[in-house]
């Protein structure tokens, strides 16, 4: 679940306190680009609305998000078992699974504001 407007802190805490086995990524107006999200309840996590530079590219937002959210995928991955090519990390993944991940997080998008009437 990603939010995504003034309340978004406060909603997140409640979600992550009702729903503690799903990640929800909360904005934080005060996080900065570049910054690591951190763990807070549950699998609640903050991210900040930034464009930031990584490896010589520019980075927006919902790109962080989708690095964001591929990553805790790929920790719930147990480190002995063999890693399958989705299981990658970000660095190592091949292009269909990144382009996978950016649909994904534009769908969630997408029914936010189709079903739920937000923007």
């Amino acid at each position: 679940m990603i939010l995504v407007d003034t309340h978004a802190s406060t909603t997140g805490t409640r979600l992550a306190a009702r729903f503690p086995a799903t990640a929800v990524y909360a904005w934080d107006q005060n996080a900065h680009g570049a910054e690591d999200s951190s763990q807070i309840l549950g699998m609640l996590q903050t991210y900040g609305l930034a464009l930031e530079t990584h490896e010589g590219q520019v980075q927006d937002a919902w790109e962080r998000a989708t690095r964001l959210i591929h990553g805790r995928y790929v920790a719930t991955v147990d480190p002995e078992a063999p890693r399958s090519p989705a299981a990658m990390p970000w660095a190592e993944l091949n292009e269909f699974y990144r382009g996978s991940n950016r649909r994904q997080v534009r769908n969630a998008l997408w029914m936010v504001e189709q079903i739920a009437g937000h923007t």
